[in-house]
């Protein structure tokens, strides 16, 4: 089995759970995975244990592997850390952004509007997952770079969510150009400021989502 086949399956259970086609609570059978994507059984069960470690699915004794269900405190302590990890990264930032770190931001942001006004959400969500991870990237702490990484393939996952009305995707764009201008100003204080009203705003959009689809299996 080839490393190609394993990525394309673990590629294609976590889309099909990021557009709620897998919806939270689930049952995924392997075998109508399989099925689905006329594969094998090995690499279905690799791409339901990488999940796992991900955090999307949950194996369980009963019912085996199901899609995760967050509830609100899983949603608001992540979000902590999410705030956390940006606020550590720009406070310890150790001097003010170079030409090159500001025509970085400045290309984000006209690839922002690009996609934004092409409502290209998919192209719109990779960039924020970039836009987020280069602000990490600035403390230049290589070990909360890792623990980024780590909780990435969530980070996509509640980010999609909180993007899924047009007033919430408005939304995020405008604060996205704003910490943006803030950033290429060197206005450091007032970027922080203003990640964590959006990751307080996001996390709120994540949760009446959430709350919708429940609502609609009840």
């Amino acid at each position: 089995m080839s490393n190609t086949m394993r990525q394309h399956v673990y590629e294609e259970i976590k889309k099909r759970i990021n557009d709620e086609i897998y919806k939270p609570g689930a049952h995924l059978s392997e075998q109508k995975i399989c099925d689905d994507l006329a594969v094998s059984r090995s690499p279905v069960r690799e791409a339901l244990r990488q999940l796992e470690a991900d955090g999307l699915v949950i194996a369980t004794a009963n019912k085996g592997v199901v899609v995760r269900h967050f509830s609100k405190k899983e949603i608001h302590d992540f979000y902590e850390v999410e705030k956390s990890i940006q606020a550590f990264s720009l406070n310890r930032i150790e001097k003010p952004l170079n030409t090159k770190q500001k025509k970085l931001f400045e290309a984000l942001e006209q690839e922002f509007i690009e996609a934004y006004t092409a409502l290209d959400l998919d192209s719109y969500l990779k960039l924020s997952d970039r836009f987020h991870y280069e602000i990490v990237k600035l403390c230049n702490n290589q070990f909360v770079e890792d623990i980024y990484k780590r909780i990435g393939v969530l980070n996509h996952r509640f980010r999609k969510l909180s993007l899924q009305n047009e007033k919430d995707f408005s939304r995020s764009h405008k604060e996205h150009l704003s910490i943006i201008h803030a950033l290429v100003n060197n206005e450091l204080e007032e970027a922080n400021a203003l990640l964590q009203i959006h990751f307080t705003k996001a996390s709120k959009a994540v949760l009446i989502q959430l709350d919708g689809i429940k609502n609609m299996h009840i």
